[in-house]
């Protein structure tokens, strides 16, 4: 299985990082305190391509590999 770090692969993880660090980690701790679903941080990563990263484009969906999708989880979850 091939694990390689292409160049679209981390162009991908930087986007995450950026949007980890300037939308999500701002409010975590309020989430995390409230319970309450941030809908609009979701339809901010919907729009940057970070939800359904793994399916095809031919469905929508950006093409990354499960390595990346799980790259990206990982950073978003930090």
């Amino acid at each position: 299985m091939e694990f390689s770090r292409s160049a679209d692969h981390e162009a991908c993880l930087q986007r995450v990082r950026v949007f980890a660090r300037e939308r999500v980690a701002l409010r975590a701790a309020e989430i995390d305190r409230t319970g309450v679903f941030p809908r609009d941080l979701v339809r901010e990563a919907a729009a940057l391509g970070l939800t359904g990263m793994a399916l095809p484009a031919a469905v929508g969906g950006a093409g990354h590999s499960y390595f990346t999708y799980a790259a990206a989880l990982e950073i978003v979850s930090s």
